[in-house]
């Protein structure tokens, strides 16, 4: 131990009249007996007491310190290491009377210090499931357990390093190469093979391989590579793969495991047959290959068949892998050779690059003692595969959900169509201009467009009526608007890409339209409508029960059938509206009041126009069907006494209102005031028979409309007028 700065620097005896002199002394007093420190002594105690007088600096002055080197010996067997313990610090404030209690009781204090610094080294890497290999990596760990120790022994607070004295790193050391003789996985028989290896210290290890500085890892190595060749290594892995990647790194963990414990790993491994005869090889590869005129790679697919010719040769250059061989060579010739050919070239004819491939390839093969017996390949080119058929689709996907969605002639009234196409292009010089881009892109683009000009020129009725029958009254000789679509896309397909047509399926899909449609469409609605006829307060009723169903969309509806909101309550409510609204406003004089057929005659002017209602207000047909209605059996008779009754109040009114009318036209009153009261007579005139109207001259007042010229009532058009 080299002491650098003694404790006689923090702490020294003075005589019991020397005081502490500045803020980082401080004066302890020790009774000798005990050792322990006491309060200052009175005059009693200091006449008979018998006492050691301290004076402790503490590192409130950082040059109160003291400094020291404590080395450890640890032994294994035959190789020894030193750790070295350096310390150094000052008495923490507060701690004064401890470290003078500790001084006092302690002869060569220093000394103490050192030897208990260096005793809490070795517990601490022999307790806890510690040792010593974790020096390196737990030494800021011990360094500070053994500070703790320090201030709570000493009342010292020291700075402590660990190092190993003289811990360089132990050298790399390289084996071989080596011959060796061993047996193989698959072999009775001992093979012979060179094997070269590097050991290097394990840096996460390092102290153990300072302990072992003098292991025999020649032995190990050699004992290692046996045990790993007759366990993993198969006589064809001897000849065809031994220093591949993958045998040299199942070696290497293998051998990693062996060199553990004396600190050591493998830093490079190499193996080299030295068996007799090299085999025949034979096998397959891929070969991909970006030709600048393409945007897909070319790949070709090769099998080999090497048989050695000249054994000699072949040991000369090193008994190079086969596999390894034919792998590198290939990927270095097949570029080479077909860079020299365009690529509509090599695609309309192979054979002269195959060619060239063949004779590169054996002239090296030659340089290595081999032959190249075989050489087959298959070309894999994207064009080539258009020849036996290509798939496209156009259809609505979850990344795409209007990829099918097309707009018809009607602005904003799309309709959905998928096209599911499978073709096949019959002769690849045909297309020439095609052979360097994404073929079947381009048949998708093509195809999309030709649909969507289709449809952009074609009205929803006829897509949706006529999909797969002709509109023979619009359009003669016109046939189903599929089989039109579907001739077009096959002739697109012959005339611009010298395809013909394997599949095609064109699948119409719903639409938020079709679905709309749907919902109101797929049952019938039933609807009673009960009215007075006429406008008059306790006219005889009329009930009309009936269900009508959704036909299509009306030819010209599709805007309002889009913009309307349509369910069917609201269907039922306004055909029951249409209906009861239009024998409400029949005048009471008509022929419904006096016969049956009158009345039937009246509900079919109401259901037509009910019918007119819906499709103006919606855009839809519809078709009513299982009409019946109820009536009053005193209709007849009700219509006459309130005629008779009537007729006076009638004629009363009618009188005064042609009074009115005179009196206007002599005081020229405006056309608008004579028009309303000419109105007035006229609505007054009309609720009475026209034989009761003529009987009490007003032969010159317009006859009832009869029940065939009533004009349609508008459903909202309830009210008593």
């Amino acid at each position: 131990m080299s002491q650098t700065v003694s404790i006689s620097e923090i702490i020294r005896l003075v005589s019991d009249n020397i005081e502490a002199r500045s803020n980082y002394e401080q004066r302890v007093v020790i009774e000798r007996e005990t050792g322990q420190a006491v309060p200052a002594p009175n005059v009693l105690q200091y006449m008979f007491g018998n006492f050691n007088y301290y004076i402790v600096a503490n590192n409130r002055n950082p040059q109160k310190a003291i400094a020291g080197r404590k080395n450890v010996k640890y032994r294994e067997v035959n190789e020894e290491v030193v750790f070295v313990i350096d310390y150094k610090g000052g008495c923490r404030p507060g701690a004064e009377t401890r470290l003078a209690q500790f001084f006092h009781g302690t002869k060569g204090a220093d000394k103490v210090i050192a030897d208990d610094l260096g005793k809490w080294l070795i517990e601490f890497f022999s307790t806890n499931n510690r040792t010593i290999d974790q020096f390196y990596s737990a030494k800021n760990s011990a360094s500070a357990d053994l500070a703790a120790k320090a201030l709570s022994e000493f009342g010292l607070d020291l700075t402590i390093t660990l190092t190993v004295e003289n811990d360089k790193q132990p050298e790399t050391v390289e084996i071989g190469p080596l011959i060796l003789t061993s047996r193989l996985l698959d072999s009775d028989d001992e093979e012979k093979l060179s094997v070269k290896a590097e050991i290097e210290p394990d840096p996460q290890n390092l102290l153990r391989a300072l302990l072992n500085q003098k292991a025999p890892l020649t032995e190990e190595l050699q004992k290692g590579v046996r045990q790993y060749l007759a366990k993993r290594v198969t006589l064809d892995t001897y000849y065809r793969d031994l220093n591949s990647e993958r045998v040299k790194q199942g070696l290497q963990d293998h051998l990693n495991s062996l060199l553990k414990k004396f600190g050591r790993r493998v830093a490079f491994v190499s193996l080299k047959s030295a068996g007799e005869q090299p085999l025949s090889h034979s096998g397959d590869t891929t070969i991909e290959y970006q030709h600048h005129e393409s945007t897909e790679p070319i790949k070709l697919k090769i099998s080999v068949l090497m048989n050695p010719e000249d054994a000699t040769r072949y040991r000369a250059k090193g008994s190079k892998p086969l596999a390894k061989w034919l792998q590198q060579n290939l990927e270095e010739v097949v570029p080479t050779v077909l860079f020299r050919f365009t690529y509509v070239d090599l695609l309309l004819d192979f054979r002269p690059a195959k060619q060239k491939i063949i004779e590169e390839m054996n002239r090296r093969a030659g340089t290595i003692g081999y032959k190249i017996e075989q050489l087959m390949t298959l070309i894999s080119m994207e064009p080539l595969k258009w020849r036996k058929g290509f798939d496209i689709s156009i259809k609505n996907t979850p990344g795409a959900p209007n990829a099918a969605m097309f707009e018809t002639s009607v602005a904003g009234v799309y309709v959905g169509l998928e096209v599911h196409l499978t073709a096949r292009v019959k002769d690849l010089r045909e297309i020439t201009h095609y052979l360097t881009s994404d073929l079947p892109q381009k048949v998708k683009e093509k195809i999309f467009w030709l649909v969507q000009n289709t449809l952009h020129a074609t009205d929803p009725q006829q897509f949706y009526k006529h999909y797969r029958e002709g509109d023979k009254k619009n359009r003669p000789g016109g046939g189903a608007f599929e089989h039109e679509l579907r001739n077009k896309i096959c002739y697109l397909l012959e005339s611009e890409f010298n395809a013909e047509t394997i599949q095609l399926v064109l699948k119409p899909t719903d639409t938020d339209l079709t679905s709309k449609l749907f919902e109101v469409a797929k049952t019938s609605h039933d609807f009673v409508a009960t009215s007075e006829i006429g406008a008059t307060p306790g006219a005889p009723k009329i009930t009309v029960y009936g269900s009508f169903t959704v036909e299509m969309v009306s030819s010209d509806g599709w805007e309002k059938f889009r913009e309307r909101d349509v369910t069917a309550e609201k269907l039922t409510k306004r055909v029951t509206d249409s209906v009861t609204a239009f024998i409400k406003r029949t005048p009471e004089t008509t022929a419904a009041w006096f016969s049956q057929e009158a009345v039937v005659e009246l509900i079919k002017h109401a259901l037509n126009s009910a019918r007119v209602l819906i499709d103006d207000e919606f855009g839809l047909s519809i078709k009513l069907a299982t009409i019946s209605w109820e009536w009053d059996e005193s209709l007849i008779k009700i219509a006459k006494l309130r005629n008779e009754e009537d007729v006076e109040a009638i004629h009363t009114r009618v009188t005064k209102l042609k009074a009115r009318l005179f009196d206007l036209y002599e005081y020229d009153a405006s056309q608008e005031e004579i028009d309303e009261v000419r109105a007035a007579i006229t609505r007054l005139t009309a609720m009475m028979p026209a034989s009761l109207a003529s009987s009490i001259g007003y032969r010159e007042l317009p006859e009832p409309p009869t029940i065939k010229k009533l004009p349609a009532a508008e459903a909202d058009s309830q009210q008593t007028q």
